[in-house]
């Protein structure tokens, strides 16, 4: 192989490990595409951005906990979200197609719970 292509294999997932995944829970809540994903730094809270111009936050693998839905003010799409370090996960940042990034307070932010009908 050369360089490039040993570069590239080590790069990838292994296929071995590919083949052992499954789906453990299929999480639903979005009225839109779901464009991003962003775990918190202990892997306990999912934020998810989408076309529906909200977050919702997910908490693992506590699934009895009822999502909650960031209502942003964004007038188009999501495409980032992510958790702001050192806040004690309070804080989640956005960016959109509408050329803006804000920033939510979780403890304040206008927050919903989420009720979703599906397996």
């Amino acid at each position: 192989l050369t360089s490039r292509e040993k570069v590239y294999k080590q790069l990838h997932f292994p296929s071995a490990w590919a083949k052992k995944l499954r789906i453990e829970k299929i999480l639903q809540g979005h009225d839109g595409c779901v464009n991003r994903l962003a775990w918190n730094a202990e892997g306990t809270r999912l934020a998810s951005g989408s076309d529906d111009r909200q977050i919702i936050i997910w908490d693992y693998p506590d699934n009895a906990t009822v999502p909650l839905a960031i209502r942003t003010s964004h007038r188009a799409n999501i495409f980032g979200v992510h958790f702001l370090p050192c806040t004690g996960d309070t804080k989640v940042v956005s960016g959109a197609m509408d050329h803006t990034v804000q920033l939510h307070d979780i403890t304040r932010a206008d927050l919903a719970p989420v009720y979703a009908q599906g397996p």
